[in-house]
This record gives structure tokens, C-alpha cells and sequence, in this order.
């Protein structure tokens, strides 16, 4: 049914990532992105995105 979407999503995806924020900007490096595909656009369905911050506080 959706086998294509499978081995993109295998070949590219990652279902979860680390960033580094300091001062307020995600420090992705000089040509660094992030990106958010649906390879399987067969079903509508809605989705979830969970942030987790982990951290110090100065002063």
C-alpha cells in the first residue's frame, strides 16, 4: 500500500533529534536545517510533536 513511504522514511527519516539552543537560537551550524515530511500522504491523520528541554539556569 505504502511501501514506497516505508523506505523513504527509512532511508532519511528519524523519528526523534537532539539541538543544541544557546541564547535563544537553535545552533544548527552554517548549513544545518530541519525538516518535517510526511512520505506517507495516502492517510489523513494528525500529528504530534513533543519538546523536551533540558537545560541550566543562569544566575
Amino acid at each position: 500500500l505504502n511501501t514506497d513511504a516505508h523506505l523513504k522514511s527509512s532511508l532519511f527519516g528519524s523519528n526523534s533529534m537532539t539541538l543544541i539552543i544557546k541564547d535563544k537560537k537553535i545552533l544548527l551550524g552554517k548549513l544545518g536545517k530541519v525538516f518535517f515530511v510526511d512520505w506517507d500522504h495516502l492517510r489523513e491523520r494528525d500529528r504530534n510533536i513533543s519538546i523536551l528541554l533540558l537545560g541550566e539556569k543562569n544566575g
